[in-house]
């Protein structure tokens, strides 16, 4: 509270004074004695007008260390605002003719530069160290930046921090219009294609990166390939900032580096799980997996639980398989309301009469073979599980009125060329 008083007081000083110097500058510095009576009661009168115009246009709610554009836009609308209040006032109480219209001209560009000069010189003095040339990096890792948009902006005024765990020895773009140049002091090279005569060059002048940082967040899959096979080609270790809208929203840092994944190279986009109608289709009703206890289906049962289901019905054939899903479900969801039981998805009768006593809302059929060469070696056993098992629940299903029923598949369907498929 002491600190925006003294920012206050400032400010209705700094207008004190640009009213006066107003003034003077209008008269080449000898004003009639007309005028300087009028500065007597004017002066307080201006004061007043722009200290509620500061306050009416949040002024103070910047920190001087951090002042940027919108604190210039803010003084600025401040300032305009003051200076039509103060026009008409001054319009009411002097007669029009005996008003200097060049001060009001003046005027505006002072309180400018009062207001906003003060600022910027303190936040350049508190960044004085990001801008004095060090010695040594400190023991900081150093990194070269793949781009130069706004992802790159971003993490280097990160590495401008006291406390950075790194420092940006470069940026690789391929825009022709940003090559040569400068951001925040870092050169800009490029194209990323000569990412290892960057590396070259760095080195010869003692700024050798240890690992590279891919800083394009927008890129689209081909572009990432073929970034990461530059990257890989540098014998680098190199790592990708977060999704700029993460960073926007506050659920991660731009400094929380993350490592290359299989999605950032994939041909296409990854499919997002509507999670809304799955909740419609699971929260409170009643599930049936089989092949509960397998692979895919433990892992059906266990993210349907976190849906809440009114009761998880775990169809499987092995034994220990079943025991150990139905354990881990009751521990991570107490909960839920669970059913083992054990059968057969070909046993028509077994599965007619499961169906019969829970009576689902969904069956999630996962009972299955998944092993291709061990399919291959045994074919029959293959139909009759994968095929025939299949036409026994799908049909018990539909006699019995399940709503809904889905088959999990296997990628070995399309264009098959084996048994499995």
């Amino acid at each position: 509270q002491l600190r925006r008083a003294l920012v206050m007081v400032h400010d209705l000083v700094v207008t004190a004074i640009a009213w006066v110097f107003a003034f003077y500058l209008r008269y080449d510095f000898a004003p009639p004695e007309s005028v300087r009576a009028m500065l007597l009661w004017s002066t307080p009168a201006a004061m007043a007008v722009f200290g509620a115009s500061y306050q009416w246009s949040q002024m103070y709610v910047g920190i001087w260390r951090y002042a940027s554009v919108p604190d210039l836009v803010r003084i600025g609308r401040a300032v305009g605002l003051g200076t039509v209040l103060l026009l008409a006032l001054l319009f009411i109480t002097v007669r029009a003719g005996d008003l200097p219209r060049g001060v009001m001209v003046i005027l505006p560009l002072l309180l400018m530069s009062f207001l906003s000069g003060p600022r910027l010189l303190n936040r350049l003095f508190k960044m004085r160290h990001e801008f004095m040339p060090r010695a040594d990096d400190g023991g900081r890792r150093r990194i070269l930046l793949v781009g130069a948009g706004d992802a790159a902006e971003l993490l280097l005024r990160d590495a401008m921090r006291p406390d950075a765990r790194f420092t940006v020895v470069g940026l690789v773009d391929d825009d022709l219009k940003k090559q040569g140049l400068r951001i925040h002091g870092v050169p800009v090279h490029g194209p990323i294609a000569t990412l290892a005569g960057t590396i070259d060059h760095l080195t010869a002048i003692q700024r050798r990166p240890d690992e590279l940082v891919i800083a394009i967040p927008s890129a689209s899959r081909e572009q990432m390939r073929r970034i990461v096979d530059c990257c890989e080609r540098s014998g680098l270790p190199f790592r990708a900032t977060p999704a700029l809208d993460d960073i926007v929203t506050g659920r991660v840092q731009i400094g929380e580096l993350r490592e290359v994944t299989i999605e950032d190279l994939l041909s296409r986009a990854t499919v997002r799980l509507d999670e809304s109608a799955v909740r419609t289709m699971i929260t409170g009703k009643t599930v049936l997996v089989t092949g509960a206890g397998g692979s895919i289906g433990s892992e059906l049962c266990r993210q349907i639980a976190r849906f809440g289901p009114a009761k998880l019905v775990l169809f499987e054939v092995t034994e220990f398989n079943l025991y150990e899903i139905d354990r881990e479900l009751g521990r991570v969801f107490p909960s839920v309301a669970r059913a083992a039981v054990l059968g057969d998805v070909r046993d028509e009768v077994r599965v007619k009469a499961v169906l019969a006593e829970h009576r689902p809302d969904t069956v999630l059929h996962a009972a299955a073979y998944k092993h291709v060469p061990l399919v291959e070696q045994n074919a029959t056993e293959g139909v009759l599980n994968n095929l025939l098992g299949t036409r026994t629940i799908a049909r018990a299903c539909a006699k019995q009125g399940v709503g809904r029923f889905v088959l999990v598949s296997t990628d070995k369907a399309v264009n098959p060329v084996n048994v499995m498929g």
